[in-house]
């Protein structure tokens, strides 16, 4: 677009010329006139230059980007242009030289020669406002940067200033975890609490039951070999059914710690429960050959031992758990 402005420039500056030797020798134009034409006179040499020297100063504006420099200085010579022309008409007419209509045509011109400069030259207050507006986006911008910067050093060298912020981030978290611990602790209260609590009173009412009963009755005399046979068997029974049974599964929430030990406990108590089974069937096994020599009952009270031990790792487990959510027993 740029080359197409400077295009159009050149010829204009060119007509213009031609148009201003015009000015000083009209024949130039009527050389090769026809019959019937209409001559060229000074007149359209002068509305000819006017036209052209506008176009080429508007051309040029536009294409070396100086639209401000051209429109102030066509402002100006169509500002004197007209005042003038305008006196010089008034002249003129006073003086009765017939010359006034000319005159005024030329500052009728001149005035458009200033309106056009108007048009291209931007208006100095709002230039101004707009400088300022910048200067002040800028500044903001700076303000806000070197703020920012200070603050940074400030902080690296005065780390406690962040304190409060630290203080109630931490604040937030400790909220989040609490409500999230009373959520774990009421499932766990719902659904894992009495799984468990039923595995420790069955595990302790079979034992009371049937096992005491039976080796109180081998130790009093009043040992009846079919009904103690029958009382070890379903003992066997019922802890295997114990132990294939119990499935704890961990509440949604809970950590992987927490999981471990929920994993530990239903191991651990599975095999106290297997523990005791095995120690019934071989009681039931000695009763039923009615051979209870002192190796099988070291056996025995071995496997009993062992199965206690285990149960109370078990407990230990859950109560990691219970303690950690504050589950009251």
């Amino acid at each position: 677009m740029q080359y197409l402005w400077w295009g159009l420039t050149i010829i204009f500056a060119l007509a213009t010329i031609v148009s201003l030797i015009g000015i000083f020798n009209p024949s130039i134009f009527n050389q090769n006139l026809k019959q019937g034409e209409k001559p060229w006179g000074r007149k359209q040499a002068i509305w000819t230059f006017s036209i052209c020297l506008i176009c080429t100063l508007i051309f040029i504006s536009l294409a070396a980007s100086i639209g401000k420099l051209i429109g102030e200085m066509l402002l100006n010579i169509g500002s004197f242009g007209f005042i003038v022309f305008i006196i010089w008409s008034i002249v003129s007419k006073i003086k009765k030289t017939g010359k006034t209509k000319n005159r005024l045509i030329y500052a009728g011109t001149f005035f458009v020669v200033g309106i056009i400069g108007s048009i291209l030259s931007p208006d100095s207050q709002q230039t101004d406002s707009t400088a300022k507006n910048v200067n002040k986006q800028q500044t903001i911008k700076v303000s806000k940067a070197t703020i920012g910067k200070v603050a940074q050093e400030q902080t690296k060298k005065n780390p406690e200033d962040t304190t409060g912020v630290k203080n109630a981030q931490e604040n937030k978290k400790a909220e989040q975890e609490a409500t999230a611990n009373n959520k774990i602790k009421a499932e766990y209260i719902k659904s894992l609490k009495p799984t468990i609590d039923n595995f420790y009173k069955e595990y302790d009412s079979i034992w009371n039951t049937y096992w005491m009963p039976t080796f109180k009755s081998m130790k009093d005399g009043t040992y009846d070999q079919y009904k103690a046979y029958n009382n070890l068997v379903y003992v066997k029974q019922q802890y295997e059914n114990m132990m294939t049974s119990l499935n704890i599964t961990p509440v949604d929430g809970m950590s992987n710690e927490d999981k471990k030990e929920i994993s530990d406990f239903e191991q651990n108590a599975q095999a106290a429960a297997m523990l005791r089974s095995e120690a019934a069937k071989m009681a039931a096994d000695a009763v039923d050959k009615n051979d209870f020599p002192p190796s099988v009952a070291n056996q025995i009270t071995d496997k009993i031992n062992e199965s206690q031990s285990q149960m109370y790792t078990a407990i230990a487990n859950i109560a990691v758990i219970e303690n950690k959510y504050d589950i009251k027993r």
